[in-house]
């Protein structure tokens, strides 16, 4: 008798990805398959002092074209709208993002505008965006954000919530991941960023949006970020670290991208704005308590990532070897000298009840795909043990 296949249909959307050293060098290659004429170049002021730029433009020096450089900050829809308007008055054919996520998203805005009415936050939400925008090519400066490869983007409004334009008509067209182009990120960078990937990573594992593709390429990225992540913050000019490290944040971008995201993102959301954390650190900090309170319904993917992780087991029981992973992550979340508690980074006792609030109603759309359902007290239990620092039955 032959067994129904009763398990969700699957997609996978991605850009076309060209990734290793030099790959830059195929810029030119991608803007003559496109037949284009006049671009946008994408950047901001940190990344425009580098040489980076003068690299990328030798590589557009056929063609027209103009720059535009983003406030350095993570994009407010201000930002966004400003930007819009700035495109829709010129006549650009292909938009490129060079630098990290703000810079990436901000991009993306740029490309998609050009073809779909109206403002920049009429599309806040999923599958508003209903025209591909302009050709659109990221290259992607730090390892961590995964926008390269995301049908997402993020951005605050004037009170500090983080919301989401999430559509894969907004997806790159090119992704060019460079490892070389990482190698100017300072410590605290390449940890945020890769605290980042590692958060992307294990949510995209937990969601219940998962599947084994996601699963397949989150664990390799998982993998990978425990090897090199201690490597490419303390020897920031290694260059096998940095390539793994920049394999490991896209991976981590197609994991998440397909998978969605859970509640670590919106928990790590409702203190990032106030206490003015980079957006890795405070995913980083959220991470190891969301996998805590999502370990009865994960433990059998738990068990995969400690066996790619090399963790010895021995004789522990599931719930057990599911702690250390949880605690291994605590571990390189110290390791690369991020908090790993709220009062680590100066959260008092009586804020609680206003990050549970927060988490509940202004970041209820990243608890849907979340493993266990998650209530207000839920909330302030998980709040109150990120604050004391504490995993499991401690």
């Amino acid at each position: 008798m032959s067994h129904v296949i009763t398990k969700l249909t699957y997609s996978f959307d991605n850009p076309r990805i060209i990734f290793g050293l030099n790959s830059i060098t195929r810029l030119s290659e991608i803007i003559d398959e496109l037949k284009c004429k006049k671009y946008l170049l994408v950047t901001d002021p940190n990344i425009e002092k580098t040489n980076i730029i003068n690299e990328v433009k030798n590589y557009l020096k056929n063609i027209e074209g103009e720059t535009y450089l983003i406030e350095p900050h993570e994009p407010y829809i201000s930002d966004a709208e400003k930007i819009a308007d700035f495109v829709r008055t010129r006549d650009y054919d292909v938009i490129i993002g060079v630098g990290g996520g703000s810079v990436l998203d901000l991009a993306k805005v740029a490309a998609f505008i050009v073809n779909n009415p109206g403002k920049v936050a009429d599309y806040i939400g999923a599958f508003k965006v209903k025209n591909k925008g302009l050709p659109l090519i990221l290259v992607p400066t730090t390892a961590g954000t995964g926008s390269e490869v995301s049908a997402a983007i993020v951005l605050s409004t004037s009170e500090g919530i983080k919301v989401a334009i999430w559509s894969p008509k907004v997806m790159a067209d090119f992704a060019i991941v460079d490892p070389q182009l990482t190698l100017t990120m300072p410590p605290k960078i390449t940890a945020s960023s890769g605290l980042d990937a590692l958060s992307h990573a294990f949510e995209a594992l937990m969601s219940k949006r998962s599947n084994p593709l996601t699963d397949t390429i989150a664990l390799e990225s998982i993998k990978l970020i425990f090897k090199y992540l201690p490597l490419a913050f303390f020897q920031g000019d290694n260059i096998e670290a940095r390539y793994y490290m920049a394999l490991a944040a896209t991976m981590a971008g197609l994991a998440f991208s397909n998978a969605s995201l859970v509640a670590g993102h919106a928990i790590a959301y409702t203190y990032a704005s106030e206490y003015k954390l980079p957006h890795g650190i405070s995913c980083g900090l959220a991470l190891p308590y969301i996998m805590d309170f999502n370990l009865p319904t994960c433990i059998d993917k738990f068990i995969r990532a400690a066996k790619i992780m090399d963790l010895p087991i021995g004789n522990l029981s599931d719930y057990e070897i599911s702690i250390k992973v949880i605690k291994n992550v605590k571990k390189i979340i110290k390791t690369v000298k991020a908090p790993v508690t709220l009062s680590d980074i100066g959260v008092s006792k009586n804020e609680i009840p206003k990050l549970a609030k927060s988490l509940i109603t202004d970041y209820a759309r990243l608890l849907v795909y979340n493993p266990r359902r998650l209530e207000y007290e839920d909330a302030l239990d998980i709040f109150n043990r990120m604050w004391e620092g504490k995993i499991g039955e401690e």
